[in-house]
């Protein structure tokens, strides 16, 4: 089967984006995901329409936002209407929370809160009435177009739910044969309580990428985003997380070291980039979270998830040199698959 690719950026200014996102367009990319953390970064809504009106075909969304800091009938409006906008491009991601909600100063969202506002955004659009924490909320117009919803999951409980109530998964929890069968084996239990399979669902797997002609370099400038992979994961403890008993107490040194106020940032003086190297996690991150090194390894590296079973690959690209990645993903990489 053909794999599937999308590419993630963290919101810039709007000529940096839209030039990133016309490259990865014109690459084989077909889904752009930009991140929703306003303490962090610009607003990820106003970029989408900028993007959504300078592409042609790639599908633009949040990755991910949350459930806390906006009403269901806000971001279904917002929805139809870049959907609305580009003809059908627009779908939503959607988690617990992290580094939105962490520098705000609150706690990622609960589970029965995040199914309550996907159902809700869900029925806003299809049919334009929903109940949100006991009240009823109305929407007076809908766009033409679906909108697809995909949960961000990572403990057994959330990737069951995202199995049974989301249109996909976003999947976070790494690439090692123990982790992705027993995420895929969770999302199947979510799937059958909604009479569905996983082939009903699109599986769309996040990982930190960064490729360069010097696997050394590529492996430095993936560190800051492999962090903010792993704290994702870890920020909940290490229990049932599959990290090797001879590297727990420097993953969870990684996790309670992490800072959250460089979430996602690129620069290698960035404190979370150096800690990586300094706990000595740096290839043990590259294996469970990565697609890092020459063109050569990546096509590589892809084709041995694919035997895991992956089949979209959602690249999350943070370095400071993003147009170099985009080329060399789009030009010595990609083709391999398309």
């Amino acid at each position: 089967m053909r794999p599937q690719f999308g590419i993630v950026f963290t919101p810039a200014p709007h000529a940096d984006l839209v030039r990133w996102a016309t490259l990865a367009e014109e690459g084989g990319f077909e889904r752009l995901g930009i991140a929703d953390s306003p303490s962090l970064y610009r607003d990820a809504y106003a970029l989408m329409a900028v993007v959504l009106s300078k592409t042609r075909r790639i599908h633009v969304g949040p990755r991910v936002t949350n459930p806390l800091l906006v009403h269901p009938g806000v971001m279904a409006s917002t929805l139809a209407s870049l959907s609305e906008l580009s003809g059908g491009r627009v779908y939503m991601g959607i988690g617990t929370g992290h580094s939105a909600l962490l520098n705000v100063g609150l706690k990622p969202a609960s589970l029965g809160t995040l199914r309550s506002f996907v159902l809700a955004v869900r029925s806003l659009l299809t049919t334009g009435e929903a109940e949100w924490q006991g009240n009823h909320a109305r929407m007076t117009w809908r766009a033409e177009h679906p909108v697809p919803l995909y949960v961000a999951a990572g403990g057994p409980k959330s990737l069951e739910m995202a199995g049974e109530i989301g249109d996909g998964v976003i999947i976070g929890n790494g690439m090692t044969p123990e982790v992705v069968a027993h995420d895929m084996a969770c999302i199947e239990r979510g799937a059958r309580t909604s009479g569905r399979t996983l082939r009903d669902l699109h599986l769309q797997w996040l990982m930190a990428a960064c490729v360069a002609d010097d696997p050394e370099q590529a492996g430095r400038e993936a560190r800051a985003q492999m962090c903010s992979n792993a704290h994702s994961v870890f920020q909940h403890g290490l229990k049932g997380q599959f990290v090797p008993a001879e590297l727990y107490d420097r993953v969870q040194a990684l996790s309670d070291g992490y800072r959250v106020t460089e979430h996602a940032r690129p620069g290698q003086s960035a404190h979370n980039a150096q800690l990586v190297d300094d706990l000595g996690l740096r290839e043990y991150l590259m294996d469970r979270f990565g697609v890092v090194g020459s063109p050569e390894r990546c096509v590589e590296r892809i084709k041995e998830l694919q035997g895991r079973g992956i089949n979209a690959f959602w690249m999350s690209v943070h370095t400071t040199e993003k147009e170099r990645v985009i080329r060399l993903l789009s030009e010595k990489v990609l083709p391999h698959f398309l």
